[in-house]
């Protein structure tokens, strides 16, 4: 389950795509290690594909 604030309330409708992003803060030895992931999913939240 989603729930969409600000603008993004008034447009959006039960069965919209939606696009989530994460932030995090690292220090320089984590930086070093971390690798960002792109998961698409399918309408039941099923991985279809990943990318590192």
């Amino acid at each position: 389950m989603a729930c969409l604030n600000g603008a993004a309330a008034y447009k959006g409708v039960v069965g919209d795509r939606l696009i989530v992003m994460a932030w995090c803060q690292l220090d320089d030895e984590e930086r070093k290690h971390h690798q960002p992931r792109i998961v698409r999913l399918d309408e039941r939240n099923r991985i279809v594909a990943a990318a590192v």
